[in-house]
Formats: C-alpha cells, structure tokens, sequence
C-alpha cells in the first residue's frame, strides 16, 4: 500500500521533488519561527496558504508589493511601446504604466533613451529602432506622475 503525500495529497505523490523542496520550506520555515527570525502577522501567511487559495493566487501575494509592477507587466509596456510614444494614448499602455513605482519608471526611462532593436519582417534583420526623445521621455514621466501624484 503507497503512502498518501501530505504535500500533494496524491497517492503515489505525483511530483516527488516538488513535495520533498515544500517539506524542507516547511522545515526551515519551522524553524525560523522557532529562532524568532519570521517576521509575520498572524494569519497572514497561514490565510495564504489555506485550502481554498490556488498556488497562482499564493504565488502573486507573497510575490507582488503593492506599487511595483511585475517583470512581465514592464516586458509588455516595452513591447507595446515599440510603436513609439503614441501607444501612450492607449488605454492599456496607461494602467501598464501606472502600475511602475519610481524606480522601474526611472529604469524604463534610461532603456527607451537607448537604441533597440525593432521587430524583424519576413526573416529580415530587424530594424533599429531610434532612442526616445527626451521631449518623448518626458511626457511618459508626465504622464505617470499624473496618476502617482
């Protein structure tokens, strides 16, 4: 008779590395909070982790700090963005942005001031794509601090 998995619940366990890394977390993590090194409030981690929370949903709230965007939100302002300074007016290329905190706006900024590769048609070497200009730069930065204030 095959053992039930307390990580996945699954008899036979159907990713055995996956459960034996969440045993060692859970073993660190216990003893972290028995060296007095975790830093929680109570229920925070526990509500996140319960039954009915997806691991996607986890993932995204031990993950995401408020007002910093994810790599992938920057990723594809950037790729939206390739068209030049007037994708700014679309609706998508503003909550994109509006979810940058200082730093990344700053970040994105200096990466749009340097030359870049365009999209490649037809097997064709892509074009350059010419730096934003600091006219260009600055109705971005405008336009972010209107929303942050």
């Amino acid at each position: 008779m095959t053992r039930t998995c307390r990580m996945c619940g699954r008899s036979p366990c159907i990713n055995p590395s996956f459960c034996a890394a969440c045993r060692r977390a859970e073993r660190e993590l216990a003893a972290d909070r028995k060296a007095g090194r975790l830093q929680e409030s109570p229920g925070t981690l526990r509500a996140r982790l319960a039954q009915d929370v997806t691991l996607e949903q986890a993932w995204c709230a031990l993950n995401n700090r408020r007002g910093h965007a994810a790599a992938t939100t920057i990723e594809a302002l950037a790729y939206q963005l390739r068209a030049g300074p007037g994708a700014l007016r679309e609706p998508s290329a503003q909550a994109r942005l509006a979810q940058l905190d200082e730093r990344q706006v700053r970040e994105f900024c200096k990466r749009l001031m340097k030359e870049r590769w365009g999209l490649s048609k037809n097997g064709e070497l892509p074009p350059r794509v010419p730096p934003w200009k600091p006219d260009e730069i600055e109705s971005l930065a405008q336009l972010w601090g209107n929303v942050h204030g």
